[in-house]
């Protein structure tokens, strides 16, 4: 995928290899943890190192929404200007069991 320059902007975030480990990761953070231990948990876990802190120029590759256990997510896909990786992150933007916060529709 050949990115274009008008589309990048700077991405400092704790980012997944996968959607599924971007909303694990997401719910660990809701629960009050700290992302570098969240990250750390998650490695254990899967036995290798699924999240971590990316920073870069980058393009949105796509976005998509998804429900999970009443809990819609904004998943995005970031492709790395450097290098063309990718990665994903999860935003929760509805919680149907309450436990939103203000960012809910």
């Amino acid at each position: 995928m050949i990115v274009e320059a008008a589309l990048l902007f700077h991405v400092a975030a704790f980012l997944c290899d996968t959607p599924q480990t971007a909303i694990l990761f997401e719910d660990m953070i809701s629960a009050q943890r700290n992302e570098a231990l969240a990250a750390d948990d998650l490695a254990r876990q899967a036995g290798r190192q699924v999240c971590g802190y990316y920073a870069g120029q980058a393009a949105v590759g796509s976005q998509t929404r998804v429900i999970f256990h009443g809990v819609v997510y904004l998943l995005t896909e970031y492709v790395f200007d450097e290098d063309h990786r990718t990665a994903v992150g999860a935003q929760r933007v509805f919680d149907a069991g309450g436990g939103g916060s203000a960012r809910d529709l």
